[in-house]
């Protein structure tokens, strides 16, 4: 789910419709791997990070 969004341009009801279940349970454990995925990174939202490069 948590690549299916971003990656395959799908729609959390694309995504629900797969495995029949409901889009707000879609969306909680969206929410839920997301926040453990940047809990992972050191609490950082790569999307949102800056990151300075030499060139």
């Amino acid at each position: 789910m948590l690549l299916l969004v971003p990656w395959a341009d799908m729609s959390y009801e694309d995504v629900a419709r797969a495995p029949g279940i409901p889009v707000g349970t879609v969306r909680f454990r969206l929410h839920r791997a997301r926040a453990k995925t940047r809990q992972a990174l050191g609490g950082s939202n790569p999307a949102t990070r800056e990151e300075s490069f030499d060139g």
